[in-house]
């Protein structure tokens, strides 16, 4: 494949990828009922079913905050900024939504801890990224 063609197919892919995740991701959060019904699937009963798929999602970014980590110094450098800017993301979004959820009484105040982890981690993420451009 040519570089060009190889490159948009690269943006084409993220595009369609990145659209149908978050858009789904936010129909799970909005309408979690529909949205299963609309993939034929049902809800599972066992609660530690879904904090085991939520387990995958947080290491997932330990992972991926980690990844960069293991490349030569070249490398590594190239995909850090990238990395800080992801997970701070998804950190952000983590603890908005477990803040929406504590103040609708959906989780107790006990979860506050990964709210304020999250926006601790995320502001770290986000200074230092931001360090890296001066």
């Amino acid at each position: 494949m040519k570089p060009q063609l190889l490159t948009r197919t690269i943006e084409r892919f993220c595009w369609v990828a990145g659209a149908v995740d978050s858009a789904t991701g936010l129909m799970l959060i909005a309408e979690p009922e529909t949205t299963l019904t609309l993939f034929g699937a049902q809800a599972v009963d066992s609660g530690l079913v879904y904090l085991r798929f939520v387990g995958v999602f947080v290491a997932a970014i330990g992972l991926s905050t980690l990844f960069p980590l293991t490349l030569n110094p070249q490398a590594r450098w190239a995909r850090l900024p990238t990395v800080l800017e992801t997970t701070a993301l998804t950190r952000l979004a983590v603890a908005v939504f477990v803040a929406v959820c504590i103040w609708a009484d959906a989780l107790t105040l006990p979860w506050v801890v990964v709210c304020l982890t999250d926006l601790l981690v995320a502001s770290a993420q986000l200074t230092l990224r931001w360090k890296l451009e001066r």
